[in-house]
């Protein structure tokens, strides 16, 4: 039968919500008290079932599913809780036989006296306002307040060592050690101790600890774990530690640094705190769920790092011990929820005079290019010819516009025989153009390419029909060679040989040309024929698709460059006059998406933002024309808000800044409208089998489309021309469909439209500017002048950007923390617990973390000098640093808490006092223990991995102290990278960068640093407040054994064998580098003997770095 209902006051949810003072408040504490006594039971036995995930019943009192009800209002009928906590009988027994947990008869006792007592609850002691003790002027507060129960002072030498591995993570030198052994006074202390506090190498020390929080990595984490360059939020925070830069605006810059008004780099760099998170890259996830799972990761990382509570246990229900509920769970994921993920260039005063310098060097050399503009050769201009064409394979040649078109069945081979024929003479060089066709190369293949085996030409009188002559070739030359098929060889004889165009890493989707001299100019009086012939026999249909041919005479020897440079002008002008067509930005009446948002800028142009996804579809309305239109034409245009600078919004999986346009749609009184044909300025991926064109976003296949990818960063655009125009006076809409298996949104984009019939291609406005960036003749200088034209950026980083106010990200309640499953939005909110129910509200993310360092926040202070006494003690004063609330344990000095917490904010926030007081306490100078008895003790403690490494490398003398900038890679074992995805190499640092410390060492997350992970340092992947403290064999090889440690050892050895004096000398010499105290003399005999066996200084380095006392501070 299930357990029957009975009235149990608030015995379980009162710890809650009760409003009685802590009873660390009163100067005499209750015999029994709640929060000491009580409370830690039921949350050891109770809280499971009956904590404040409860339902509510008709009367809004808390039900527990196991039957109880808990009325906060009735405090009667303490009878039957104590027939229920000690009955025998399985049916009505508290806690139930499957919960596995018993009473002990001592906490019986303890709760019957309680309820004889009144049954006086209290606020869980986290939650009420600390309180600072009165300290009498000639004591240090920590020894007043900590106790008199203090083992004996450190001795000169281990103190001087412990000081200088907590606050700067390396050993002090001998020359220091022995003056402070020689004058250990107070004041000596407190004189190093402000020494090592304005040391750049504290911020070092102390910047990992924060770091391990932050779950800062080198990588994006998951599967992948691809590279990610954020190393500049780690050199802020070391900055910050090293200016004492006050916790309270530490935590506003790393938390809303963004929106702080006239906000500087240095705080936009802060909010790559929450830009730590992983970010997966898999083939096939929706990028908005794993958006949504970072999310997760940071409302429980804030609960972390400043309140102290496990608030991720709130993301699938209510949290079942502490009073945090499902709605306060998602009300502190809104306070964060509101920001866009961009990336941010460091700024660089050097890199903006060099971009200055640059852009006036290329205006220099774009007005010196009329002037190298080469002096005529010996041939003139070439001039396109009237044609007719004749394949051998009886593919059909249509010829329009003095251009040859070859259709029909594609045959593995072919050849071409051309006529041309002109009324003049004189001509000395023939240019074959093969021009890119239907948005790809110019040959027939599905990719573009062909191979020209040989060209033959003939020559005969244009009015007599004589036998034609063979005209010899003797050059040949062009703008594209395919390794190994030079133009050459289109003229050597040889049919097994020939010339073709693709180049690596260069598009097929050029027009590209072969020009061949001939061995002297050809002269018939009354015009000319010309016979020529295009073998093509390498087979697969490498054959041309697209082409015409042109004439050039021998040129007059006197003509000017100037005058030749303008007649080539002409001639190009020409050709592109045709085809010049002004363009009308359109402007869009309503433009929609399905989840990004569209903002209309100025000239027609539509900049996206906000969230997007592996299908994202634009919707834009646009009023009607005067004109018809026949063609529309769609800008991408890059922009510095953009991931990589755009156009795209690609930023995992495909190329950062692509986009992929897989539909482009118009439609007129709801009919979709039909194109003609389309073209591009450039494409830079194939997808599958085909280009990505813009021919490919109007085939009716989400599978293909139009894509840049090496051309991210630039302006490109691609023309569709309509079969039928859309008439006057008529509106239409227009439809973009963008993704692919990953998110690859247009970022910024112009749509414009033409009443221009004639439209085939876009082409270049016509300007000589246009011609000369263009031409062959001048591309070395067109290169060059594009180089440096190109924008130069500082290293990027990842930072938070609060979204516009007009698109705010909602934020849903997930049931059941799934994120499939959507419910009700919920708006910014605070636990009621820690925040009055009267008050307002903070109202955004800034507003939020000023709460979280103000007054009114209980937590935050006593969590945050918690941490950085277990840095110095090995224990914290409420051990449970991640947990302050009902499953963490108690403070073993509540008033040294509290008053410490006060203390730190009455201190203005100030890290480097907070650790002054601390470290000039007795407390911290009396001897440690092996053990913690008290804890008052001091407690010998195992180093951090860092220090050990940073320790070593000091004592070896090989630590390199440059600060800042790029990860590096010290030695490790070979194979450790390996194991990740893609067998990634470990390419180790070259020179001294390898012995950089280890604050600086690359941290990949699936393969982390393996000397880092065998003495337990963080990966990473999730907030670390305490690291685990473990003691392996593996520790004790690494040591041994290590490539690193090897060479520390051999480097070690070197410098004892330069050192001069004896052999004891030199042992005491290395054994107080490493380990700072002079030794004992069994400890030289010993080393001695050791060295005489081995004959090897780095054989007994070795043996020292492997000591528990190297990696242990005492």
């Amino acid at each position: 039968m299930p357990h029957s209902f009975i009235p149990l006051a608030t015995l379980l949810f009162a710890v809650s919500f009760g409003c009685i003072g802590s009873v660390f408040a009163d100067d005499k504490p209750k015999e029994i008290s709640f929060s000491r006594d009580i409370g830690p039971i039921l949350s050891a036995n109770c809280y499971k079932c009956h904590g404040p995930d409860g339902g509510k019943d008709e009367k809004g009192k808390s039900l527990r599913k196991a039957g109880l009800r808990l009325d906060v209002e009735d405090s009667q009928n303490w009878d039957d809780v104590i027939d229920r906590i000690t009955s025998t009988d399985p049916e009505d027994i508290m806690p139930p036989p499957e919960a596995n947990k018993t009473l002990k008869p001592g906490e019986i006792e303890l709760i019957k006296e309680w309820i004889d007592e009144g049954a006086e609850y209290e606020t869980h002691w986290a939650f009420i306002h600390p309180k600072a003790s009165s300290i009498p002027s000639d004591k240090h507060s920590i020894d007043h307040l900590f106790g008199n129960d203090l083992a004996d002072k450190a001795d000169p030498y281990t103190l001087i060592r412990r000081l200088h591995l907590d606050l700067i993570g390396l050993p002090p030198t001998i020359q220091v050690a022995d003056a402070f052994a020689a004058n250990p006074s107070p004041d000596a202390f407190t004189e190093i101790v402000d020494e090592l506090l304005a040391s750049p190498r504290y911020g070092e020390r102390w910047a990992r600890r924060w770091l391990d929080l932050a779950r800062y990595a080198d990588t994006n984490g998951y599967e992948k774990d691809r590279d990610r360059s954020i190393w500049p939020y780690r050199d802020y925070v070391i900055q910050s530690l090293n200016a004492d830069k006050p916790f309270d605006q530490f935590t506003i810059e790393q938390l809303a640094g963004d929106m702080l008004p006239n906000a500087t780099p240095e705080q936009i760099i802060a909010t790559g705190f929450h830009r730590n998170t992983m970010l997966n890259e898999e083939g096939g996830i929706d990028p908005l769920e794993f958006r949504y799972h970072a999310m997760a990761d940071r409302v429980a990382t804030t609960g972390t790092a400043w309140l102290g509570l496990t608030t991720g246990c709130a993301q699938c229900h209510t949290h079942k011990y502490d009073p945090i509920t499902h709605h306060d769970y998602f009300g502190l994921m809104a306070y964060l929820d509101n920001a866009d993920e961009p990336d941010f260039h460091l700024p660089d005063s050097d890199l903006k005079a060099r971009q200055k310098a640059n852009q006036a060097q290329a205006k220099k050399l774009l007005a010196e290019l009329p002037s190298k503009w080469p002096a005529p050769s010996s041939r003139g201009v070439f001039q396109p010819q009237p044609i007719r064409t004749v394949t051998t394979s009886g593919s059909r040649a249509e010829v329009k516009d003095n251009t040859a078109l070859i259709t029909g069945p594609i045959p593995a081979k072919d050849t071409y025989i051309i006529t041309l024929e002109s009324t003049e003479s004189n001509f000395s060089a023939l240019r074959l153009d093969t021009l890119a066709f239907n948005g790809k190369g110019p040959g027939r293949t599905k990719h573009g390419n062909f191979v020209l085996n040989e060209i033959e030409v003939l020559a005969s009188p244009l009015r007599d029909k004589p036998q034609p002559m063979q005209v010899a070739l003797t050059t040949a030359k062009s703008d594209a060679e395919q390794k190994s098929f030079p133009a050459s060889n289109a003229i050597d004889g040889d049919l097994g040989t020939g010339w073709a165009i693709h180049q690596q890493g260069k598009q097929l989707n050029n027009n590209r040309y072969l020009e061949v001299d001939f061995s002297q100019p050809v002269k018939f009086e009354g015009g000319t024929r010309l016979t020529v012939k295009l073998t093509q026999n390498h087979g697969s249909s490498h054959t041309i698709a697209n082409f015409r041919l042109a004439l050039a005479k021998a040129n007059p020897a006197n003509e000017a460059p100037k005058k030749h440079l303008q007649k080539s002008y002409q001639i190009w002008l020409a050709k592109q006059k045709p085809n010049l067509v002004d363009w009308q930005p359109l402007t869009a009446s309503k433009a929609e998406a399905n989840i990004p948002f569209l903002t209309k800028e100025e000239d027609g142009v539509i900049f996206v933002g906000g969230d997007i996804s592996k299908k994202d579809i634009f919707t834009l309305n646009f009023p009607a024309l005067d004109k018809p239109i026949h063609s529309l034409r769609l800008d991408a245009l890059p922009d510095d808000r953009l991931p990589a600078g755009g156009p795209g919004m690609t930023y995992y999986e495909g190329r950062k800044g692509d986009f992929f346009l897989s539909e482009f749609e118009v439609h007129q009184d709801d009919q979709e409208l039909a194109f003609s044909g389309s073209s591009q300025t450039g494409f830079g991926a194939q997808y599958g089998k085909g280009n990505a064109t813009a021919s490919a976003a109007i085939d009716g296949d989400v599978q293909s489309g139009w894509s840049l990818k090496r051309l991210v960063g630039t302006h490109q655009a691609a023309v569709f021309n309509l079969s039928k125009p859309i008439p006057a006076g008529q509106s239409f809409t227009i439809k973009m469909n963008f993704g692919r298996h990953f998110a690859s949104t247009l970022g910024k984009f112009r749509l414009s439209a033409s009443a221009d019939a004639k439209v085939k291609a876009i082409l270049h406005q016509g300007t000589m500017e246009d011609f000369l960036l263009q031409a062959p003749e001048l591309k070395a200088y067109s290169d060059k002048i594009r180089s440096l034209q190109k924008p130069l950026k500082g290293p990027p980083t990842l930072v938070m950007k609060e979204r516009p106010a007009a698109h705010p990200r909602p934020t849903f309640l997930r049931h059941r923390g799934e994120y499939t499953q959507p419910r009700e939005q919920v708006p910014p909110r605070l636990p009621v617990a820690i925040y009055p129910e009267d008050k307002p509200l903070p109202k955004n993310r800034l507003e939020f973390a000023r709460w979280l360092v103000s007054a009114e926040n209980p937590l935050t202070a006593r969590v945050v000098v918690n941490r950085h006494w277990a840095a110095f003690f090995g224990e914290g004063v409420v051990p449970t640093l991640d947990d302050f609330g009902m499953q963490g344990q108690l403070p073993a000095q509540p008033a040294l808490l509290d008053h410490l917490a006060v203390t730190f904010m009455q201190e203005g926030w100030s890290v480097k006092k907070l650790h002054r007081l601390i470290v000039t306490s007795q407390a911290y100078q009396q001897k440690s223990q092996i053990e913690s008895g008290t804890s008052q003790q001091f407690l010998r403690q195992r180093l951090e991995a860092e220090i050990i490494r940073d320790s070593a490398l000091t004592a070896s003398n090989l630590l390199n102290e440059k600060m800042f900038g790029d990860p590096v890679r010290p030695p490790q074992p070979t194979g450790v990278s390996e194991i990740a995805f893609g067998n990634p190499k470990w390419r180790t640092s070259q020179g001294n960068e390898k012995f950089r410390r280890s604050i600086y060492t690359y941290l990949k997350r699936t393969a982390p640093f393996a000397f880092l992970t065998t003495f337990d340092g963080g990966s990473g992947e999730a907030c670390l407040a305490k690291r685990d403290r473990s003691n392996t064999p593996l520790q004790a090889l690494t040591l041994m054994n290590d490539p690193m440690f090897i060479e520390i050892a051999e480097n070690f050895g070197k410098l004892l064998e330069k050192h001069t004096g004896s052999l004891e000398e030199k042992i005491i010499f290395a054994f107080r580098r490493l380990l700072t105290r002079p030794p004992t003399k069994d400890e030289v005999r010993l080393l001695s003997g050791f060295h005489q066996k081995h004959k090897s200084w780095p054989a007994l380095t070795r043996a020292l770095l492997s000591l528990d006392e190297a990696v242990t501070k005492n």
